[in-house]
């Protein structure tokens, strides 16, 4: 079997990625590559590195409420709709542009991303946009994803790869906000209100971060 062998310009042909800040302070990163389609995101410096104890757990309780896995094709949506738009209004807007929506959160951030057609980009964004500014967090909606983190935690209880990681890295990173798991303690994710998850989630409502006019 022969190996495959770079072009020696192979590297410079990768795309460039371009860095910003826009008026508000928001940093904007761009990449420009050739395909019909774009990927729109906001990265968040959120999870469970910058958690205290007491609050470990609520970036992915915040994230759960965002967004939803629909079905087997795992199409992201809001758990409750937004201000502005009911659930299933949000999930034909994505449909209708043929988009596709999602998130996931890490120790040191938290994601939510789509991919468009070009043509479509101004409306995904604003999508996105809906989404993390307009949402309700309603009571059921925050007391139906309880729930479904704490089946979450024990099927990763059972998953040995994903406790022997969190070992790890509570042994690696003893003592420091980086030791602690991604879903925090099942005490925490029982005990937290509605009101401590509007609390944190003004980390994206008053950052005056104008996602429309990106």
């Amino acid at each position: 079997m022969t190996a495959a062998v770079l072009p020696t310009n192979a590297w410079a042909a990768q795309p460039t990625t371009q860095i910003s800040t826009i008026s508000n302070g928001m940093r904007v990163a761009t990449e420009r590559v050739h395909a019909g389609t774009v990927t729109l995101g906001v990265w968040v410096d959120s999870g469970s590195r910058f958690e205290t104890q007491e609050e470990n757990g609520v970036s992915h309780f915040l994230e759960h409420l965002f967004f939803k896995v629909i079905q087997l094709f795992q199409l992201w949506l809001i758990a409750q709709g937004t201000s502005k738009r009911s659930q299933r209004e949000l999930e034909e807007g994505v449909e209708n542009i043929g988009g596709h929506l999602n998130a996931y959160t890490s120790r040191e951030q938290v994601a939510y991303f789509g991919r468009f057609q070009k043509k479509d980009a101004q409306h995904g964004l604003g999508l996105i946009a809906e989404i993390l500014l307009d949402s309700k967090l309603s009571a059921e909606a925050v007391e139906r994803e309880r729930g479904v983190i704490l089946r979450e935690m024990e099927e990763i209880e059972n998953a040995t790869e994903e406790v022997v990681f969190d070992y790890l890295h509570h042994t690696a990173f003893r003592g420091s906000s980086l030791s602690r798991t991604i879903l925090g303690p099942r005490e925490n994710i029982k005990s937290l209100t509605r009101e401590d998850l509007l609390v944190s989630s003004l980390v994206l409502k008053t950052s005056d971060y104008q996602f429309r006019d990106i």
